[in-house]
């Protein structure tokens, strides 16, 4: 139980949470790429008191007041320019207002191929104008133009609007290494993938006594052989390759197989032993599939699932019943039944694997650096 506790805090608590904490702090740190001058934007009777500190002094006509297209602004302007460009500036009464307002003026851009960044979101509108919009405290301002070069020449003209002196490493990483930080995160992600089965190695491992000598790898696997001579529940062949040896759930002999199959069913759980005489350690992986077909009016269904690697719990049983006639007599009678047990399948191997000196090490995968 503390080998259960201790992989899911690492794996909760290091494998994903350590990234996701830098990654939050990082953000959580940033700075707008934008400082608003405050001044600038001053509102006196519902509208801006100096437009042109507001929109620059090169507009193709004086800016339009819009506070009637945005009823939960407390002041909203709009400019054009001779190069096609347009600019929207809004204040709201506070911020969560004030992102309502430019989020209706967002969605009714049409905007699609959305990028966001600390410096806003830039956006292509359904007319074909690419656009920047950015909401910072209780202003939203929206730039539109015919090309991104425009577009970006008259975000960068608007006197109100400069370069944030306070911009922080979460910025930086945003702009300049946001690809060494992709790649990074991607071989984080690598190494916690090969951390991973080697966790779960351990936890789901034994290790054999100190004070039991291993005996040879020939002498377990005729051990493990053997135990198809005793009252178990499975199989036990030898595998394709050295030291490799099969085990299999007995679905095809149990009583009610036939019926399973006359109903559409049909089951497979497999255990691969490969016998490691250099560490004596015996590493199993689980193989299991599940086939269900069925056919009728409708026309016919059929459904495979499968997986492979470690099954640490499982158990199950079914009952069906059906109507038969038995002796001219309509009756209720069981149309198919089984059970799986996983412990029962591997318990009595793992005693065996571990009382004759050799360790146990369930695996995800045979290859040594993913697997343990």
């Amino acid at each position: 139980m503390l080998k259960i506790l201790v992989f899911f805090l690492w794996f909760f608590g290091v494998a994903i949470g350590l990234p996701a904490l830098v990654l939050g702090l990082i953000k959580r740190g940033a700075q707008p790429d934008f400082a608003i001058d405050r001044d600038a934007v001053a509102v006196g009777e519902g509208r801006f008191k100096d437009p042109q500190r507001v929109f620059g002094r090169d507009t193709a006509s004086a800016p339009v007041d819009a506070y009637s297209m945005f009823p939960l602004a407390i002041a909203a302007s709009a400019a054009v320019y001779p190069d096609g460009t347009r600019v929207l500036i809004t204040r709201g009464p506070d911020k969560a207002r004030s992102k309502l307002v430019m989020a209706d003026f967002f969605q009714s851009l049409g905007a699609g191929n959305t990028t966001q960044s600390h410096s806003g979101s830039r956006f292509t509108a359904r007319s074909g104008e690419v656009g920047w919009i950015a909401l910072q405290d209780d202003v939203g301002v929206a730039v539109l133009g015919p090309t991104r070069e425009a577009m970006e020449a008259r975000r960068a003209a608007l006197s109100g609007f400069r370069d944030n002196p306070k911009r922080t490493l979460g910025n930086k990483i945003d702009r300049e290494y946001l690809p060494y930080v992709l790649g990074a995160l991607l071989i984080w992600c690598l190494l916690v993938a090969a951390q991973f089965g080697r966790m779960a190695a351990w936890v789901g491992g034994e290790n054999a006594p100190g004070n039991v000598p291993p005996v040879a790898s020939d002498m377990l696997a005729g051990k493990i052989l053997a135990l198809n001579q005793q009252d178990v529940p499975f199989t036990v062949t030898p595998g394709d390759e050295p030291n490799m040896l099969v085990v299999d759930w007995r679905y095809a002999d149990a009583k009610w197989a036939d019926l399973m199959r006359a109903h559409g069913m049909e089951k497979s759980h497999r255990l691969v032993l490969r016998l490691d005489p250099g560490d004596h350690t015996a590493r199993s992986r689980d193989y299991e599939s599940e086939m269900a077909w069925s056919a009728g009016a409708g026309g016919a269904d059929l459904s495979w699932s499968g997986n492979l690697g470690i099954t640490f719990f499982k158990y199950e049983y079914e009952k069906a019943y059906g109507l038969f006639f038995e002796n001219g007599t309509l009756k209720l009678a069981p149309s198919y039944e089984y059970r799986f047990d996983l412990d029962e399948m591997k318990a009595p191997i793992i005693a065996l694997i571990v009382g004759s000196g050799w360790n146990w090490r369930p695996v995800v995968s045979f290859w040594r650096p993913f697997g343990g």
